[in-house]
């Protein structure tokens, strides 16, 4: 619960964001689990629990499919972009490789000269 009546409980209203699903601005980054609370950890085994989603779909909320439509996008669009950079890292290693034996001359020169 948020004092949201005091000045303090307003400017903490006026700070917190929500969004449905993964905000797209914070999409690329890695998701992290972090075990000390998780629910299996935190909570009694036995008491009830129930999603958000599920209760807001039952009272009317009528968006539960297309934020797992979107969800589903963007993890297709994440799966993508994690084997685009694997294979942009794999050339990138290959063509140092390569350009490695030709700067070898160079190299040496600028050693001779303290770099």
């Amino acid at each position: 619960m948020v004092p949201w009546k005091t000045q303090r409980g307003r400017k903490a209203m006026c700070m917190l964001h929500t969004y449905e699903g993964v905000p797209s601005s914070l999409s690329p980054y890695r998701k992290m689990v972090v075990p000390e609370v998780m629910r299996v950890v935190r909570s009694n085994p036995a008491a009830k629990f129930c999603y958000l989603g599920k209760v807001a779909h039952e009272v009317g909320w009528k968006y539960r499919s297309v934020v797992r439509r979107l969800e589903r996008r963007r993890l297709i669009k994440k799966r993508i972009g994690i084997v685009h950079k694997k294979h942009v890292a794999a050339f990138k290693n290959k063509a140092v490789r390569s350009v490695r034996k030709e700067l070898k001359p160079f190299q040496i020169i600028k050693a001779n000269y303290g770099y």
